[in-house]
């Protein structure tokens, strides 16, 4: 009996697995040609709102927060009540920002899991019930759907289209916070986890796109990419006891110093991507990056740690008027 369910168990995974990149390519097939000029344009009306809105209140740069493998959909609906104090913290020490946490990187559509026509009452099954425990298995199935859309964008054969649906949807987020295409501000892109190789993804379509982009890496697990040749800049913020961190440099090498040619080693050596442990935080459950009630011995929690070091990052974000080296593919 137990080998009958493991053998159903295994299965579900590899049909689960096998059928993952076609989310990308039905998108692709269906709206990909009129993103296909790097990220689409914005709609008339759309860019005058957003005039309007900029003109009235002016805005120093905004924020964009893209989180981990656990998350089922974008928004206040799926985010945790810790990321959005995250992110409420976030915007009372930056008031010149607009942040937003409104899409959810595991789909090039944004489509959240409980909106989908054919599966969506399944993944409403399960988040109604992992919400007992986050460690039940309907809640490990939710992270592996999510990591195996993380792969399908790590493909080179499916990754381009990947990032650019997702970066058209990042920048229909801006545009709905009143982001003006060329205007030059810069927009910072918050990854937690796995959500860092999303943000890479997408920033080179953003960059491509005219909109300065740099990346904050929260405990990020992330893969070299060609979209260091582009960034402004990128800092991976990580804590000595998160061990799943390391796992970037293990699936992708080029990552390692051994690679000076790479387009991440370039980018590092140009001091363009900074690298910085911020204490003993854990990647997730207890003790990780943003959870209040851990402190160190100081007294400072390590949620205002990382908030701390992102702040103060942010508050260095120039307005650039030149983009790096034009991108090469490594």
């Amino acid at each position: 009996m137990i080998t009958w369910a493991l053998w159903i168990l295994f299965g579900s995974l590899l049909t689960l697995a096998l059928l993952s990149p076609l989310e990308s390519l039905r998108w692709w097939a269906r709206d990909g040609q009129s993103v296909a000029s790097l990220v689409r344009k914005a709609a008339p009306e759309e860019l005058d709102a957003a005039r309007s809105d900029a003109d009235a209140d002016p805005v120093q740069q905004f924020v964009v927060y893209l989180s981990g493998v656990a998350v089922a959909s974008g928004g206040a609906n799926s985010t945790s009540k810790t990321e959005m104090h995250f992110l409420d913290a976030l915007s009372d020490r930056l008031p010149g920002a607009r942040i937003t946490g409104d899409v959810f990187p595991y789909s090039p559509q944004n489509l959240g899991l409980p909106q989908r026509r054919l599966s969506g009452r399944l993944w409403s099954f399960a988040i109604r019930h992992r919400r007992r425990s986050r460690f039940s298995l309907l809640s490990y199935l939710i992270k592996i759907r999510n990591i195996l859309q993380i792969m399908v964008a790590g493909d080179p054969r499916y990754g381009p289209t990947y990032g650019l649906g997702l970066a058209n949807e990042i920048t229909r987020s801006l545009l709905d916070k009143g982001y003006r295409l060329g205007s030059g501000t810069t927009v910072t892109v918050i990854g937690f986890s796995g959500g860092a190789q999303m943000c890479l993804n997408a920033a080179w379509f953003l960059e491509s796109s005219g909109i300065p982009t740099q990346i904050v890496s929260m405990g990020g697990i992330f893969a070299n990419n060609p979209a260091f040749e582009r960034l402004h800049r990128f800092i991976h913020l990580w804590g000595s006891k998160d061990l799943l961190h390391h796992l970037g440099p293990v699936f992708s090498p080029r990552r390692l110093r051994w690679f000076p040619s790479s387009a991440f080693n370039r980018a590092k050596a140009e001091g363009r991507v900074l690298d910085r442990c911020i204490g003993p935080m854990r990647h997730d459950a207890a003790q990780w990056y943003l959870d209040h009630r851990a402190t160190t011995p100081d007294g400072h929690s390590y949620f205002d740690i990382t908030t701390d070091a992102i702040v103060e990052f942010l508050h260095e974000t120039p307005l650039p008027t030149t983009r790096p080296r034009d991108g090469r593919t490594s």
